[in-house]
């Protein structure tokens, strides 16, 4: 007899607590969420091309567990003049197969792609997925990224032929590694998306005048994490729910460039399992690396200690922690952490108790505009399980707080 797979009733926890969750993203485009347990948001690669489907797999990315889409553009829009950038303009037809045809004009080779303003706006640390199948009738090339080294794809720029005659398909996510916004702009290199229809290249390939696109989605997303390095990429594991599996050695994530420099405050929340008491401390995420020191923050697992640490620093470095014997590894929590340098307030809670919170000063200014580093800064790498991960530039009130520990708790298995 088979069984039905039910749809989650409204109080499971992943949906009567996410939404609330989901909430706190409706509007930024700088804190971060994400939640291995959806294993539709991961990929083996940093491209975002191999998407993850066992255990045991390696992940290269992370994406925003929010989903919210920034902006997305799709075939049909290649249609509408107004989202062309360049001089003159290439002209956009329909074809008989539904295919989008693309014509270069007479005095130039670059088509630029964006809204009507002549900008795709990727913010700081933001993403932009393109799906797109097409075909050359000639040397032709799809481009993104100038300055080139503003973009994380795995090389300096997404510089993509398309094969003549033949359809080329690609799906990647491209990363803004940068602390500044990435747009779009006019001839002759498009920062966003563009089309570059070529001269003849030295392969023998004859010019190009023009290009079928088949399939085009361009879509803009909040900020994911990444790693480049195979080697130091967690595992993708499940036992009650999906989790990330940091070795202790080489295992680390990281953000594009944040811009927490226009604040001052922030919530972290963590689901994680500790599982070794090696060192002084091992980093679950801190904002740029342990030698930058000022205007940044960080929430460590126990060590050797037994011991939670969260770190404030302004100009001047507070912490909450929070030692206990039954803190020694394993052990398994949901961990929230929060500071504000101006007032002043610094403060831990563990499995939703208050464990620790003081005025401690922690100087003047802002955080910083930097990378978010993820289970590993430097020299003090994180052995254990990563179930859920909250990053805000903000304080976060009590109710949205009880919703997220919850919401954590489930996956990471604790009661609160």
């Amino acid at each position: 007899m088979s069984s039905l797979i039910l749809p989650r009733p409204s109080t499971h926890p992943d949906l009567y607590h996410g939404k609330y969750v989901a909430s706190m993203f409706a509007e930024t485009t700088r804190d971060l969420w994400y939640d291995p347990d959806d294993a539709s948001t991961l990929y083996q690669d940093f491209a975002g091309s191999i998407p993850v489907t066992n255990e045991g797999q390696s992940v290269g990315l992370v994406m925003h567990a929010s989903k919210r889409v920034l902006f997305r553009y799709t075939k049909s829009d290649l249609l509408n003049t107004d989202l062309w950038r360049g001089v003159g303009g290439p002209v956009a037809s329909l074809n008989s197969d539904g295919s989008v045809r693309i014509t270069r004009n007479t005095t130039t080779w670059y088509c630029g792609f964006g809204p009507r303003a002549g900008k795709i706006t990727i913010p700081p640390g933001c993403a932009m997925r393109i799906k797109i199948s097409a075909r050359s009738f000639g040397n032709s090339y799809i481009l993104s990224g100038e300055p080139y080294a503003n973009w994380r794809d795995g090389s300096s720029v997404l510089h993509f032929p398309i094969s003549n005659n033949s359809i080329s398909s690609m799906d990647r996510v491209i990363t803004n590694r940068t602390g500044g916004t990435i747009v779009s702009t006019e001839h002759p290199f498009p920062t966003g998306l563009g089309f570059y229809m070529s001269a003849p290249s030295s392969a023998g390939l004859p010019a190009s005048d023009y290009i079928d696109v088949y399939d085009f989605e361009v879509t803009g997303y909040l900020p994911p994490a990444y790693q480049m390095t195979a080697t130091s990429r967690p595992i993708y594991r499940r036992e009650r729910s999906g989790y990330l599996d940091f070795d202790g050695v080489d295992d680390w994530l990281l953000t594009g460039m944040l811009d927490f420099s226009n604040t001052n405050k922030a919530t972290i929340l963590a689901g994680l399992r500790k599982l070794n008491s090696v060192g002084q401390f091992s980093h679950v995420v801190r904002l740029g690396t342990d030698q930058e020191g000022a205007n940044g923050f960080y929430l460590a697992a126990p060590s050797i200690s037994t011991q939670y640490n969260y770190s404030s620093y302004g100009s001047v470095q507070a912490f909450a922690n929070t030692q206990d014997s039954s803190y020694a590894a394993p052990h398994s929590a949901v961990v929230t952490a929060y500071s504000d340098v101006s007032r002043p307030l610094v403060g831990m809670r563990v499995n939703g108790k208050l464990v620790s919170e003081n005025q401690a000063s922690q100087g003047s200014g802002m955080y910083s505009n930097r990378p978010v580093y993820i289970g590993r800064a430097n020299n003090s790498p994180f052995r254990g399980r990563l179930s859920g991960l909250i990053v805000r530039g903000s304080l976060t009130d009590e109710f949205l707080l009880s919703h997220a520990e919850r919401y954590l708790a489930h996956k990471t298995g604790v009661t609160l």
